[in-house]
């Protein structure tokens, strides 16, 4: 089964990395950054995407973040 981190899940909810973006005040290449695992968004940043995730219904943990995908790695 592939791993999936949260930007993943956020995708799977019917979101885009652009609406991703934008709720997090941030450019989709940060956004491709959290996906792959080479960056995780700071405090402030993640509070809004578990607030996005909540939204959608998605669980979202910190510990979600700054893993890549099977597929990225």
């Amino acid at each position: 089964m592939k791993q999936q981190n949260a930007i993943d899940r956020l995708e799977r909810a019917g979101l885009s990395r652009a609406e991703i973006a934008r709720f997090a005040g941030v450019t989709r290449h940060a956004v491709s950054h959290w996906a792959t695992g080479r960056s995780i968004p700071s405090g402030p940043k993640l509070s809004r995407l578990v607030e996005l995730g909540k939204s959608r219904g998605v669980v979202l943990l910190a510990s979600d973040f700054g893993r890549p995908t099977e597929e990225a790695a």
